[in-house]
């Protein structure tokens, strides 16, 4: 059998990392598998080497993705895979229009609350539409099931997204030499919300003036974000690192993790922050619900409420044995979410397609 997948790019972020991670399974148990990325951007990731890369189009521009249709359903014919699989809605929009009339079996997976979309409503029913020309869709929670009615309902199916960390890794925040310091990481974008976190992390350094906060991450809001800092009087205090390809070395070391967002499909930096025995704070989104036990393996507080994320991050930072306890519990996820496990997940869903078409 053949397998196609297809996603935007193959650069830093929680979609492409699991697109990477899984392309090693992929390769062991299909005959072919080609990746296609619609723009010509950096590899982040490392692909297994038996994996085809195609680029469709040379430009980075991602306005021009609309161009990359036909394109696309070309390539789709010529190599004929037995299953496309795409990722994130506006390229799952697309392969859905490319698909059209070819025979081929099309699954699209979503990776972010599908309540959050850009456009509203309006988006949201032109994606449905389209989406019912799919044959499956895949979501990563049991929240994001339920945003769909009807047949896509029927037709979806949760996934996990996996964590790919050495088990040496695992609970290894627990014995790390600790710092004074909160850690964050995602994309420097509207979605994540560092600039709650960022005012949250003002008010908490008032009480604790020899704390530091790292966000790590790249993004469109760098600017707006080293602004904040200034007009805040937090230089040297809130620190914007960039990314980093050795991220679990760099943050286990801190004593708390906040995701800040105000959409999640399922957070990959929350996963593995959990993982490394990090006791953690996160907003109420999407698949937080499915990872944290509030007040026991960490705290969830309300979407954009920085005072609610400051007082969680003064009960952690003045309540040590708390702060360890909440860790060691938030480790043993990785017992539900390892690779392997959910890698296997993948292959039993993918074969079960051509089983009961």
């Amino acid at each position: 059998m053949k397998l196609l997948a297809t996603i935007g790019t193959l650069s830093a972020g929680g979609a492409e990392r699991v697109l990477s991670i899984l392309s090693k399974s992929f390769a062991d148990e299909f005959e072919e598998v080609h990746y296609v990325i619609w723009h010509n951007m950096p590899v982040f990731y490392e692909l297994d080497p038996r994996v085809h890369l195609h680029i469709l189009d040379k430009s980075p521009n991602i306005s021009r993705r609309y161009r990359d249709i036909l394109p696309f359903r070309k390539l789709v014919k010529q190599l004929k895979p037995d299953i496309v699989l795409s990722f994130l809605t506006p390229y799952n929009m697309l392969a859905c229009i490319a698909c059209i009339g070819v025979k081929v079996k099309l699954i699209v997976a979503e990776r972010n609350d599908p309540m959050y979309l850009k456009g509203g409503k309006l988006m949201r029913c032109a994606r449905d539409f389209l989406y019912m020309r799919a044959d499956r869709l895949l979501a990563q929670t049991e929240y994001s099931k339920s945003c769909y009615s009807g047949r896509l309902n029927r037709i979806c199916t949760i996934i996990p997204n996996p964590v790919i960390m050495n088990p040496k890794y695992v609970g290894s925040a627990l014995d790390a030499g600790k710092e004074n310091k909160i850690i964050s990481v995602g994309r420097l974008d509207p979605q994540k919300d560092q600039a709650t976190l960022i005012t949250a992390f003002s008010l908490f350094l008032n009480k604790h003036p020899d704390w530091t906060l790292e966000i790590y991450g790249e993004g469109p809001l760098r600017q707006d974000l080293e602004s904040q800092v200034l007009r805040l009087s937090l230089e040297g205090k809130v620190l914007l690192p960039g990314t980093s390809n050795h991220i679990w070395d760099c943050i286990k070391s801190a004593r708390i993790f906040v995701l800040s967002s105000i959409a999640e499909g399922m957070s990959n930096a929350l996963i593995e922050a959990m993982c490394l025995g990090l006791p953690v704070i996160s907003t109420n989104v999407a698949g937080s619900g499915d990872l944290i036990k509030d007040g026991g393996n960490g705290f969830i507080v309300g979407i954009g409420d920085y005072e609610a994320m400051a007082i969680k991050m003064s009960l952690l930072a003045d309540n040590p044995q708390l702060a360890s306890n909440m860790g060691e519990l938030a480790s043993t996820i990785y017992e539900k979410l390892n690779m392997n496990i959910i890698s296997q997940r993948w292959i039993q869903y993918l074969h079960s397609l051509t089983v009961n078409p």
